[in-house]
């Protein structure tokens, strides 16, 4: 049976992200549209994964862009998924 950790971080302004990690998940807990990697757009609650299989390791760098909207608020949710080798 595989084990893991997982890591959560909140993000209230554009910035990277390093994932090395198995799977990450985005989730937009705001209300301003974020874009990932200038290609994946999730607006307000919506949420993409990107999955490992056990003992695979993601190594992208993820850009995110907050639309330039004050009116909206900023809050990106970032979940890593770390496999722990026994």
């Amino acid at each position: 049976m595989a084990s893991f950790n997982s890591v959560i971080a909140l993000y209230q302004v554009s910035g990277l992200t390093e994932s090395n990690c198995g799977d990450i998940t985005f989730i937009n807990t705001g209300t301003q549209p974020v874009t990932i990697n200038a290609a994946l757009r999730l607006l307000s609650n919506q949420s993409f994964t990107f999955a490992a299989q056990v003992g695979e390791i993601n190594k992208t760098v993820f850009r995110f862009t907050f639309d330039p909207d004050p009116s909206y608020v900023n809050s990106l949710t970032v979940i890593k998924k770390y496999f722990i080798e026994k």
